[in-house]
């Protein structure tokens, strides 16, 4: 007899937070915020952030977009002193002066990941719009492992 084990990760969730999976859900709260870490960092600067707070039931994730994204060390031959690691994720950025160095490319996408879940919620493309006009909306998001924990990873048109 053969046995086979499946592989299917059961979903790490509590009571109150959505599990991995499909979700149409609204959106609760939009807040302006800072990247903070309880752990002591070779750098002075703060990631800005959107968090996003997306509710169903009396379930809710939060989704934190980045809008700015910092050079990185690619290639481990090229290291030198300006590069200072992260203690939790080992991620080595350029530090100038005690502040990351902004690579622009990054704080884009951060910026089209709001923006697509500005039009997943049903609001036009290019429109201008204050963070608060997504407040109440509805979409369809995914949810799923990403590095050990759960997290938003794909926004959609609800259909």
């Amino acid at each position: 007899m053969i046995r086979i084990k499946s592989h299917k990760r059961t979903s790490p969730t509590s009571n109150n937070v959505l599990g991995i999976g499909d979700h149409i859900v609204k959106i609760e709260s939009v807040t302006p915020c800072f990247q903070t870490d309880n752990v002591d960092v070779p750098w002075t600067d703060r990631t800005p952030q959107i968090a996003i707070k997306y509710v169903l039931g009396g379930k809710s994730i939060t989704q934190w977009v980045s809008l700015k994204g910092y050079v990185q060390l690619e290639d481990s031959s090229r290291d030198s002193d300006v590069f200072k690691s992260h203690p939790i994720s080992g991620i080595k950025y350029m530090v100038i002066d005690g502040r990351r160095v902004e690579d622009t490319t990054k704080t884009k996408i951060g910026y089209l990941i709001l923006a697509n879940i500005a039009y997943c919620s049903g609001i036009e493309n290019d429109a201008e719009i204050e963070l608060s006009d997504l407040v109440g909306r509805e979409l369809l998001i995914r949810v799923g492992m990403f590095e050990g924990q759960l997290k938003v990873i794909k926004t959609f048109k609800r259909k």
